[in-house]
């Protein structure tokens, strides 16, 4: 693994890519991730530090991770929705829908909840993001869900 590091680490300087990757990825191989993440953060990469956490399944300690940044520096730089719609699509990797169905529809991504919710024929979980929807804003979704309702022949 730090061989990989090291070998990685001296192409990447030769090409010119900055230092302070290297120094966080070094920090994340030793175990010690809330530094990795500062690093990246230290140096504009933000983007990075939430990248490293959601590759490592490490949702709870990146969303504390981002809280502290976000008090700290204003937060600016990071996207918890972002966030919130990766660890959907893990969750809906791992085929845990209903998580993924509550996550996309934190993060305002409504077609791939309702997609999920068709697919598993949850009609009353479409009944409250329905409740969510704006008539001209999210017209398309609407559609959506009018289409699952057809499908399973509910007319109510």
């Amino acid at each position: 693994r730090y061989i990989d590091l090291v070998t990685d680490t001296e192409k990447g300087l030769e090409k010119g890519e900055p230092p302070f990757m290297f120094r966080a990825l070094s920090l994340a191989y030793q175990g010690k991730f809330i530094e990795a993440a500062n690093e990246f953060a230290e140096n504009g990469r933000a983007d990075k530090a939430m990248e490293m956490f959601t590759d490592m399944r490490m949702f709870d300690q990146a969303k504390e991770w981002a809280e502290e940044h976000a008090k700290t520096h204003g937060g600016g730089d990071i996207s918890l929705t972002d966030f919130v719609n990766r660890q959907a699509e893990w969750a809906e990797e791992t085929s845990d829908y209903e998580s993924a169905v509550n996550m996309y529809v934190q993060a305002k991504k409504y077609e791939k909840a309702v997609a999920l919710v068709g697919k598993n024929n949850w009609r009353a979980k479409l009944v409250e993001i329905m409740k969510l929807l704006d008539v001209k804003a999210d017209a398309k979704v609407l559609q959506q869900c009018a289409g699952h309702f057809a499908r399973w022949g509910d007319s109510s």
